[in-house]
């Protein structure tokens, strides 16, 4: 499934259970264990960006909620989001330290 057409699903659902029954994450969680599941960084983009729609906070333990739901490891996932949130949090830091040195130099 593409973004847009996961998207659209996601705005026609209504809590977190309706979209993680949905079909394209229904069809994840159908899959053989072997092979097992090739997690991507975009998969894992893709589910973060979900959560939202469907008013759940991304969060180490809403992360291992969706991935047992559908049937895929969390450990990278969940690496991956702390990463992002402490990229996040570092992004700020260097702007409120650029917007002081501003400051400071006039």
């Amino acid at each position: 499934q593409d973004a847009s057409s996961l998207r659209a699903i996601a705005e026609q659902c209504t809590t977190e259970e309706e979209l993680l029954q949905a079909a394209p994450l229904a069809a994840i969680a159908a899959l053989p264990a072997v092979p097992p599941f090739k997690y991507s960084y975009a998969f894992g983009a893709g589910l973060l960006t979900l959560m939202p729609m469907v008013d759940v906070e991304p969060s180490d333990l809403s992360i291992e909620r969706w991935c047992s739901a559908i049937n895929v490891p969390s450990k990278k996932l969940i690496k991956d989001w702390n990463f992002f949130e402490s990229s996040i949090d570092k992004l700020a830091e260097a702007r409120v330290m650029m917007a002081e040195m501003k400051v400071a130099a006039k």
